[in-house]
Order: C-alpha cells, then structure tokens, then sequence
C-alpha cells in the first residue's frame, strides 16, 4: 500500500480531509472525503433520478420514498434519519421539502425556516402575504368567513387552503352550493386526506394559524382568459435568483393544467415588473 499523508482544507463552509499520495508512490492527486445526502421524495421522482441523476464527485446521495416514510411513525423515521449522519437533506416536492427543511435545523444545516415554509404552503395565508408585501389586491378568504358576508360577487373559485394541484377544487355560484360542496362533510374528508400533514405540523410546531387550514378552504375570484405562468426560480443567503416562466395551459372548459410549456418568454417590461415583485415578497 502506498503511504499518505493527511491533510485538511476548507471547501466552501465544507471542512474536508484530502487524503495526499507520496510522490514517488502514486502520481494520483488526492481524494476527497465524500459527502453524504438524503433525498426524500416520491416514488416516481426517486426512480427518475436513480435512472438519469449522477452526482459531482465527491457526493453520495441516498434516496428514501416519501409514501414509505409517510406510512411509519414519524418521530421513528427522523430518529433514524438523524442518526445516519447525512451533511444535508433534499426534498423535492411540498411534504418532503417541508420535512428536509426541517431535518435541516436540526443538524444545523442551511435551510429556509419550517415555520414559514409551512406558512407559505397554505393558500390562504400565502395570499395575505403577498397583499402585504407585493401590492396583491385579488380576493383570497377562507370559505367559514362567508357566513357573515351578505353580498358576494359571485362566482368564485375554491380550494383547499392546505392541497395539492386541482384535488376538490372547483367553480362555486352561490352560497347554497358552497355549503353543498364544501360543507363539513367535506371538512372531515379533508382532515382524512390531510393526516400526514397534521403529524407533520405537531413534529414541527407550526403557528396556530398553519393548523387551521388543514380543513380549510379558500375562494378567490376566477382566473381570467388571460395567460397563467409560474415564475420558478430560488432564494440562497438572501438572494433571489430565477430560471425562467413556465406557462400553464389549461383543458378546455376545465380548471385541470392539460401541459406546462417551458421556456415561456414575456416581453420585457412585464418580466421585468414580475421579477421586481417577487424579489420584494
């Protein structure tokens, strides 16, 4: 075996070993320490990457299926989580970047508030966000506050405050067909549907305000005949940055996406005051 000597460097905020070859023994360069990462993410999104992800050098990922981690008890799965010593952890969609987010703080790792996250992920709550911050002056009220309203401009749009793509949404025309639809009936299947959440939200230690909406729903006004986009991008150490729009074209007579379009390009001056108002949220 060749001899080696050690010695340690800083990466980025990263502190690794090098693991050096004498010259005259090996002309490799070195190795790196490797880092290990979760990905916690559905099934299909698990089995795309295992077929067509290779990490950098240096990067070992480990994936976990969200439905598997779901069905076990949840205090068990992160003691187990923790345990394994990962440098970091990945979600990729709304329950499992909740919980990385979350596993995250506890290893001290870089990562956005659980709290807020969890804050921005209810519609209802994210609206009212957006008028404060951004200027957002559309309708967005939890379907329980129209008992007290007498007029309404009807028709409205409702969904549920804490649900996933177009799961029990639906056009409302009237008051006696939103407590048809959207009733307490409806409230407790909800509650059903949302039973990871709910141990989601205990193991966090989400605001009051969070808990109310896993059986809420919202209305807001309908969605014009104008264009739907989704402006993706990120926010690292305080800086937002963006990739680019993703236009949203809907079925016909539907309320169901039928294909996202991407890249989609705006005229200048409209992407650039889009940009401007997400930057200020």
């Amino acid at each position: 075996m060749p001899s080696r000597k050690n010695h340690s460097s800083w990466l980025g905020r990263r502190f690794v070993k090098i693991a050096f070859s004498q010259p005259d023994d090996d002309s490799t360069i070195g190795t790196i320490v490797t880092m290990k990462i979760a990905i916690l993410a559905p099934r299909h999104y698990v089995d795309e990457l295992k077929g067509y992800y290779s990490p950098p050098d240096g990067i070992i990922l480990h994936y976990f299926v969200e439905e598997s981690i779901r069905k076990k008890d949840l205090k068990h799965v992160t003691d187990d989580l923790l345990g394994k010593k990962f440098d970091g952890y990945i979600g990729l969609v709304d329950w499992s970047s909740l919980y990385a987010a979350y596993l995250n703080r506890r290893i001290g790792a870089s990562s956005p508030n659980p709290a807020l996250i969890a804050r921005l992920q209810d519609k209802l709550l994210s609206r009212q966000a957006q008028s404060k911050y951004t200027g957002y002056r559309g309708l967005a009220k939890d379907t329980r506050t129209f008992k007290t309203l007498k007029q309404y401009d009807w028709p409205v749009f409702v969904k549920p405050r804490r649900g996933s793509m177009s799961y029990l949404s639906n056009v409302v025309n009237d008051f006696d067909e939103l407590e048809q639809l959207y009733g307490e009936h409806q409230r407790v299947n909800l509650r059903k549907v949302n039973q990871d959440w709910i141990k989601l939200y205990q193991l966090i230690v989400v605001p009051e305000e969070v808990k109310e909406g896993i059986d809420g729903f919202v209305a807001e006004e309908l969605l014009g005949n104008g264009l739907q986009v989704t402006l993706d991008g990120y926010v690292q150490n305080r800086r937002v940055g963006f990739f680019g729009f993703t236009k949203s074209v809907f079925m016909p007579n539907h309320i169901s996406f039928k294909r996202f379009d991407y890249p989609y390009r705006f005229p200048n001056k409209l992407e650039r005051r889009i940009k401007r108002h997400t930057k200020n949220f």
